[in-house]
């Protein structure tokens, strides 16, 4: 990362360093330099060729097009994963130079970086003229395994070029800002994509997005993560799911984000998820959603019949539109998982609750036997049971398990935010119950270690 303006005595310095140079990054914001850096280093290093002889990652955050051309010295063929993010400003200015300056760098990739494997471009608005350069580019890069780009720009032309490429694994398409006028025909066809490992891509528009599978899914697909920007009824997500079931049984990875679901019912069931029980194969589920989706004993049931190999559950945690939030996941399905899936499971995350009526029994012998993550998101417990729930909690998680509460990390901002207040005191209560666990292993621990010791000293004497 460029941070300093070299001086003339530096580049002794900088030239035995050079060759360990493996990324670079450069991001128009930053005010502590100026373009005059380009001009000392070209100044001093008229032949690039050698400057960063090992450089492998370009990222480059850019406003406009004077320092948009100031990358293509940098690229070489040692370069194999280059990543364009066009700054919201972009369109400012001189907008025809700045596209002209993409079209530039666009062309000049594809005879510099022969061995591009990785490219992604981030922009937050639809320019037209980029996109005929942008798919004669991607048509031209046969190594590229990797791609993403923003699904305002995978138009009809760049997917024609997507699908003669054979060696891409995943292709990524994102959705900054919903809105733009590009025609989107997303269709995978026979013969096309056979190396295609993961997809991820997300619509506002539910049948369009299910339009993708259409009537072929590459050979390999495994893993789908899709997100959905609008308001879909019930109904809807349904019978996308189903489409997805239908047309992709051989997934292991499978993650949607439904944050924006319109329910006339303030709870769901497992119902609205069991087409994907085809999914045989499936590893790694995990689902958002602004509404719960609670779960039942018979449904864990279900879920371990269908997926044996099961390592990361997530399932509503965090949902923050309800209106009773005593209307959880019962905790003792939380048993159910722990002796359904408790040698593969590695992450759970699952929003319940525990009543004042209710009990369980806190003393369980069997336990979680490979979790490394608890995400409990904005569970609520009653004040009465909050020493039950974390001796039972202490009895089933391993030693080290990380209990996490609060929003999903990483989760898109949602139109309906719950009382601050309410989750100050989940966050507060799961942060002291987390730090009162990890106290009591440790006394196992320590007490264990004493009775080991004991009886080693035992065995001594007895010689």
């Amino acid at each position: 990362t460029f941070t300093a303006t070299l001086e003339a005595v530096n580049w002794k310095r900088f030239d035995e360093t050079a060759s360990f140079v493996r990324s670079l990054q450069w991001d128009d914001r930053e005010k502590s330099l100026d373009n005059e850096i380009f001009a000392q280093i070209f100044f001093h290093r008229p032949d690039l060729s050698s400057f960063f002889p090992n450089l492998t990652h370009i990222t480059w955050k850019i406003s406009s097009y004077r320092t948009a051309l100031q990358l293509l010295p940098m690229l070489s063929p040692t370069v194999q994963n280059l990543t364009l993010h066009l700054l919201p400003n972009w369109l400012s200015g001189e907008s025809g130079k700045n596209v002209q300056a993409i079209t530039t760098i666009l062309k000049r990739v594809h005879c510099r970086s022969l061995n591009l494997s990785e490219f992604q471009l981030n922009s937050a608005y639809a320019i037209a003229p980029i996109v005929q350069p942008l798919a004669t580019f991607l048509g031209n890069q046969k190594k590229l395994t990797r791609i993403g780009l923003p699904e305002l720009y995978t138009t009809a032309e760049v997917w024609s070029a997507l699908r003669t490429l054979p060696c891409v694994e995943a292709v990524y398409m994102t959705n900054w800002q919903a809105g733009g006028d590009l025609e989107r025909p997303w269709a995978f066809e026979e013969g096309t994509f056979p190396e295609l490992t993961t997809l991820g891509w997300s619509s506002d528009n539910l049948e369009e997005a299910a339009m993708l599978l259409g009537s072929y899914t590459p050979p390999k697909l495994s893993n789908i993560s899709f997100a959905n920007s609008s308001r879909p009824g019930v109904p809807e997500v349904t019978a996308f799911i189903s489409t997805l079931a239908s047309a992709c049984q051989g997934l292991a990875s499978i993650v949607l984000n439904f944050f924006h679901m319109n329910r006339t019912e303030d709870l769901y069931t497992f119902k609205i998820l069991s087409p994907l029980l085809r999914c045989r194969g499936l590893e790694t589920l995990m689902i958002f959603d602004n509404k719960p989706i609670l779960l039942q004993e018979s449904d864990v049931q279900s879920m371990a019949a269908a997926w044996p190999r099961l390592r990361s559950l997530q399932i509503t945690a965090d949902p923050i539109d309800v209106i009773d939030e005593w209307d959880g996941t019962p905790l003792p399905v939380l048993f159910s998982i722990m002796h359904h899936f408790g040698r593969t499971l590695v992450h759970l995350g699952l929003w319940f609750n525990f009543k004042e009526d209710e009990s369980i029994n806190c003393w369980e012998v069997s336990s979680f036997l490979a979790l490394r993550t608890l995400f409990v998101g904005l569970s609520l417990i009653h004040e009465k049971k909050k020493a039950l729930v974390v001796a039972m909690l202490a009895g089933v998680c391993p030693a080290g398990v990380d209990l996490r509460a609060g929003l999903s990390p990483g989760a898109p901002i949602r139109d309906v935010d719950l009382a601050p207040e309410f989750r100050y005191v989940c966050e507060e209560f799961w942060k002291e119950a987390g730090d009162q666990i990890r106290d009591i292993h440790r006394f196992q621990r320590s007490v264990r270690y004493r009775l080991e010791m004991a009886e080693m000293e035992n065995n001594r004497l007895r010689k």
